[in-house]
């Protein structure tokens, strides 16, 4: 699989606009190797990510070049501040969860890793992730990475903001990051959002 993810600050008052647009503008994406889409936002800056998740790169690079990325943000151009910031990753690992839905909450972690650890950090990671299937709240996750910087970003998708802290408070994301410190390059930024948008295959 291959990521997307798309930075855009929208305005404020043009909110519930981009909630209702979102998913209509993303849903157009099906049957051309689209996977899943998510929309976080932060409603008190009008701050988004915007992440969607493709079968492989062929398919995300085909969604632009043939103008459906295009004609999908069209529409949003007299709704944000700032023009498109994209972001281009492999997508390391996909954790699934038996209640995917309903989704209403993220985390962001960005850590970079030492490019001579990297594989390392890609091997084991992802079952240290897994462990969260057994929290309730756990909605799944997927882990983009740039071999070529070290950089991963981490997106775990929760029910609810207290399912996010509940899995901070407990000690189970730190027990998934604490093995990987003395590979880490630059240590992780975590950003929290909530979840405006689900778009799914």
């Amino acid at each position: 699989m291959f990521g997307r993810v798309n930075y855009v600050a929208f305005k404020t008052e043009r909110l519930a606009d981009v909630r209702r647009m979102w998913p209509l503008s993303v849903a157009t994406y099906r049957g051309k190797g689209f996977e899943a889409g998510f929309l976080l936002l932060d409603p008190a800056t009008g701050e988004s990510v915007s992440v969607v998740v493709f079968a492989d790169e062929a398919s995300c690079r085909a969604n632009e070049q043939g103008g459906h990325f295009t004609a999908a943000e069209t529409p949003f151009r007299e709704l944000r501040k700032t023009e498109p910031d994209k972001h281009y990753f492999d997508v390391a690992a996909a954790v699934t969860s038996s209640r995917p839905d309903p989704v209403a909450w993220a985390r962001l972690a960005k850590p970079w890793f030492k490019i001579d650890r990297f594989a390392e950090v890609l091997a084991g990671l992802p079952e240290r992730v897994a462990a969260y299937k057994a929290e309730p709240g756990f909605r799944g996750a997927y882990l983009f990475a740039d071999r070529k910087t070290g950089e991963l970003v981490s997106l775990t998708l929760w029910g609810s903001k207290a399912d996010c802290e509940a899995n901070e408070r407990n000690g189970a994301y730190q027990a998934t990051v604490t093995p990987y410190a003395a590979m880490l390059a630059k240590e992780p930024v975590r950003t929290y959002h909530e979840v405006a948008a689900v778009v799914r295959a």
